[in-house]
C-alpha cells in the first residue's frame, strides 16, 4: 500500500473516532478557538519580529499545515486522543516562539516570542479547563430523583406495618428506624439516614420537606434546589473557561434547576420553576410526570 493510501486510511480512522467522542464530551467552543488562535499569533509573530522563513519551513509548508490541521481536528474529540495533537501545537507555538527570540529583527523579538510562547501556553490550558465546565446539575437530579424513590418507598413500608395505615413524618420516620435504600447499602435501625433530610439540610444541592395530611392518608415529599442555577452557557470567548472556573469553584456544590415532588402515588414530578421557593401540593399535581 503505497504511502498516500496509508495515510489517508489513518486520517479517516482517526476522523471517525474523533466525531463520536466528540458528541459526548465536546470542549467548551472557547477551548477549541484559543487553540485555533494559536496559529495567526505565531504567524503575526513572526511578520512583526522580521523573521524570514528558512527554505525548509517553506518547502514542507503544506505538510505541515495539514497537519496541524489535523491537530485541530483531533481536538475537537475532547477526551485522551486529544492528548498527542496538543503536544504537536504546544511544541509548535512554543518553537515558533523561539525562533522568534534568536532569529528575531531588534530587541522586540523578545517580547514578541515571549508572547508567542505564553499565548501557545494559555491556549493549551484554557482547551484544558474547557473540558472540565460541567455544570453538577445533571448528576444533582439524578440523585434526587432517587433519594425521592427511597424515601417514598419507606413512607409505603411505614404505613403498610401501621396499624393505622397511615403514613408518617420524616421524624416518625427516623423514631421507627424504617429501612432507607441508598444510605449505607439500605441499612437497618440507623436513625442517621434521614438526619441528611431534617432541619433544611442540602443533599446533593437540594433540600427536602415532608407533609403529610391532618388524616395521615396522603403524604408529600419536595425537593428543590439550594441555589437555583441553569445550565452552563457555551462559553465562546478565549479565556472563558478559565474565569467561569474561578467564578464557580465553590459554588457548585449546592445547585440545581428543576424542583421535584412524589406522592402517595409513587409518581415522580419535576418542573423548572427557576426559583427556590416552597411548592404545594395542589402546584406540584400539575407538574408533568417523569418518563
Amino acid at each position: 500500500m503505497k504511502f498516500r493510501r496509508k495515510a489517508e486510511l489513518i486520517f479517516w480512522m482517526v476522523t471517525l473516532s474523533a466525531l463520536p467522542a466528540w458528541a459526548n464530551n465536546p470542549p467548551q467552543p472557547d477551548g477549541l478557538f484559543s487553540l485555533i488562535l494559536i496559529f495567526p499569533v505565531a504567524i503575526f509573530g513572526y511578520r512583526l519580529a522580521g523573521v524570514a522563513y528558512t527554505e525548509r519551513q517553506r518547502k514542507w509548508r503544506v505538510a505541515r499545515g495539514l497537519a496541524l490541521g489535523l491537530a485541530v481536528l483531533i481536538s475537537a474529540a475532547g477526551t485522551g486522543i486529544a492528548a498527542i495533537p496538543l503536544l504537536l501545537m504546544l511544541i509548535y507555538g512554543c518553537l515558533r516562539g523561539v525562533q522568534i527570540i534568536l532569529r528575531g529583527q531588534g530587541p522586540k523579538r523578545v517580547l514578541i516570542g515571549a508572547a508567542v510562547c505564553l499565548w501557545t501556553l494559555f491556549a493549551i490550558s484554557d482547551y484544558l479547563v474547557s473540558l472540565n465546565i460541567r455544570s453538577p446539575v445533571a448528576v444533582h437530579e439524578s440523585s434526587t430523583i432517587s433519594r425521592l424513590r427511597f424515601l417514598a418507598q419507606a413512607e409505603d413500608t411505614y404505613a403498610s406495618n401501621s396499624a393505622l395505615k397511615k403514613y408518617a413524618t420524616l421524624e416518625q420516620l427516623r423514631d421507627a428506624r424504617m429501612p432507607l435504600q441508598g444510605f449505607a447499602g439500605g441499612s437497618n435501625g440507623d436513625s442517621g439516614a434521614y438526619d441528611s433530610y431534617l432541619h433544611g439540610a442540602v443533599v446533593s444541592g437540594y433540600r427536602y420537606r415532608l407533609t403529610v395530611d391532618a388524616s395521615g392518608g396522603k403524604f408529600l415529599i419536595t425537593a428543590v434546589p439550594a441555589d437555583y442555577v441553569a445550565e452552563v452557557a457555551a462559553l465562546r470567548i478565549p479565556g472563558a473557561s478559565w474565569l467561569h472556573a474561578l467564578r464557580q469553584r465553590h459554588a457548585q456544590d449546592n445547585v440545581g434547576r428543576r424542583s421535584f415532588a412524589v406522592d402517595e402515588s409513587g409518581v415522580i414530578r419535576a418542573a423548572d420553576l427557576g426559583t427556590t421557593r416552597p411548592v404545594t401540593r395542589e402546584e406540584a399535581g400539575k407538574w408533568p410526570p417523569l418518563q
